[in-house]
């Protein structure tokens, strides 16, 4: 099997997360909001009140398995680019670290990779 498959799977899933989401993202904003107006005649007023109605819990529902589904590809992208002393020794503590300060977690979970892929990650950390 192809090493990246795993990773095209949890992609092409998160899209149809992300399609879904968007769809239902469509139908609550179609109706997002109540707006109701009154004549305060007394007061020379005229007012506004919008209310927000409530999110539909499906929307965080796919919005979480989206993001989990992007995460787990980054942790198997991780998996395929560790040292495979790394997937011997310690294979439970190998995953893509998204951290936003350096400090000795980040630098464990860096001596899982080659220099040179250690080096990539850390560019694209926060």
């Amino acid at each position: 099997m192809n090493r990246l498959a795993y990773i095209e799977m949890k992609i092409a899933r998160a899209q149809v997360h992300l399609d879904a989401l968007n769809r239902e993202i469509g139908i609550y904003l179609q109706d997002a909001y109540i707006v109701t107006r009154k004549d305060d005649i007394e007061n020379a007023r005229h007012i506004c009140r919008t209310e927000q109605n409530a999110i539909p819990p499906i929307i965080g529902m796919l919005l979480g398995e989206f993001l989990y589904c992007l995460r787990s590809g980054l942790d198997q992208a991780a998996w395929q680019l560790a040292l495979p002393a790394a997937k011997r020794d310690f294979p439970r503590d190998i995953y893509f670290p998204i951290v936003e300060k350096r400090g000795k977690g980040l630098n464990t979970v860096l001596g899982y990779f080659s220099n040179a892929v250690a080096k990539e990650i850390e560019l694209l950390q926060p």
